[in-house]
């Protein structure tokens, strides 16, 4: 094919999918091959853009630290107890996080959980037994400082005589199954 231009001779060759433009003035380029390294070039240029909006909405700062004071705690539970993840969600497979739980004095409850669970005593004092049923009686008093190991589906009674606040560590996919709760709530999130 042959066409003129601003007085320039222009050829057009086809090799399948690949057009070559040729000039009088042998000038040549091959538009498949332009077409190839604009498409990296944009590519590239999107990738920041992608990469970021692609990031996890559940990503961890660089670095953080919580006590008592630092926690951000949505509104009570009807039972009083408090529920806030502190990093990451318990719903991605192979994920660590980790979550804070008040419990006011006087509240007990009876669950077991999916996963394995790691619990610190951070303030007043967790009162825990293991069984196939709620037993205050007979729950032991981890005050605060304490390091507990919970296996996974293991029932076990947990509750408290003083305000108190444990953070757990965990691995998704992980959840509570509650069997029982000796307040009048039966919603909760630990």
């Amino acid at each position: 094919m042959k066409f003129e231009r601003q007085n320039r001779m222009v050829f057009l060759e086809r090799f399948g999918d690949t057009a070559i433009i040729k000039t009088d003035n042998v000038h040549a380029q091959e538009v498949g091959l332009m077409r190839r390294v604009m498409s990296v070039v944009l590519v590239l240029a999107a990738a920041p853009r992608l990469l970021v909006a692609q990031k996890a909405p559940d990503s961890t700062p660089p670095a953080a630290a919580w006590n008592e004071r630092a926690i951000v705690w949505p509104a009570a539970d009807t039972d009083g107890t408090k529920f806030v993840f502190l990093e990451g969600r318990n719903d991605i497979p192979g994920r660590t996080f980790s979550y804070a739980y008040f419990m006011p004095a006087g509240h007990w409850e009876h669950h077991w959980h999916s996963g394995e669970v790691r619990v610190f005593v951070m303030s007043g004092a967790l009162r825990v037994s293991y069984g196939d049923k709620l037993d205050s009686a007979s729950a032991r008093t981890y005050p605060a400082g304490a390091f507990l190991y919970v296996p996974a589906g293991k029932p076990h009674t947990m509750g408290a005589n003083v305000n108190t606040i444990i953070i757990g560590i965990a691995t998704g996919p992980w959840k509570t199954h509650y069997e029982h709760a000796a307040s009048s709530s039966e919603h909760h999130h630990h």
